[in-house]
């Protein structure tokens, strides 16, 4: 899994890299690898050593901070075919941060059976590849489908049939929940905005959405 995650890091900071219309890409690349390595190096120490709930919350919180930071925010809300768009103004930084940690933990929690983790990954991945490619942002379309190749990978031995032979643990569960979170804010830069809304992009996760409100209340 840590190849894995390696190979993501290198693409989005391909992408973080880039010049950006309303911000500075220098301090925008040091804040995203920075959150990065926040939910890693935790994420490995999670494993080795049980965090209190708490301490992973408050790192997932960090991480978020430091992306929206950088200028990955839900900046507005479209509404399709109706061609409106609501800006949400201050309200994009608590809804992001949401987004991140709710997406973080929701991938984390569903990680309870061999396989399940991973395989749902790869619907959501390969759906926001599809509208990305849709609306010509070639590059988180590009790493959406880097990802479901990797996971693909991992699956082969992560698959319980018979057996797993490895397992994805807190490291590989909550950084692919942080990129799962992360890709619809990718804006389309001639658009200036992400192309999957937020009403959207919680459709297409709605599996380990749900899983999570199950887990909490059920």
């Amino acid at each position: 899994m840590l190849i894995v995650i390696g190979s993501v890091v290198r693409a989005v900071k391909s992408h973080s890299s880039g010049k950006k219309p309303n911000f500075d890409p220098k301090p925008q690349k040091s804040r995203n690898d920075s959150s990065y390595q926040f939910i890693l190096i935790f994420g490995i120490w999670d494993d080795l050593k049980p965090l209190r709930a708490r301490y992973k919350f408050g790192i997932q919180v960090l991480a978020a901070i430091l992306v929206s930071v950088a200028g990955y925010r839900f900046t507005g809300i479209s509404f399709g075919i109706s061609d409106t768009y609501l800006n949400l103004g201050w309200f994009s930084w608590p809804l992001t941060i949401l987004w991140i940690v709710g997406i973080i933990n929701a991938i984390n929690l569903i990680d309870g059976v061999d396989g399940l983790s991973g395989s749902v990954s790869i619907i959501i991945l390969l759906s926001y590849s599809l509208v990305y490619f849709y609306y010509g942002n070639t590059h988180a379309a590009t790493l959406s489908l880097l990802l479901v190749a990797a996971i693909l990978g991992f699956l082969v031995f992560n698959f319980p049939a018979p057996q797993a032979k490895i397992f994805m643990g807190d490291t590989g569960s909550q950084f692919l929940g942080f990129f799962i979170a992360l890709i619809p804010l990718m804006e389309t830069p001639s658009l200036g905005y992400s192309r999957i809304s937020l009403p959207y992009a919680a459709a297409l996760t709605l599996i380990p959405i749900f899983d999570t409100f199950a887990a909490i209340w059920l």
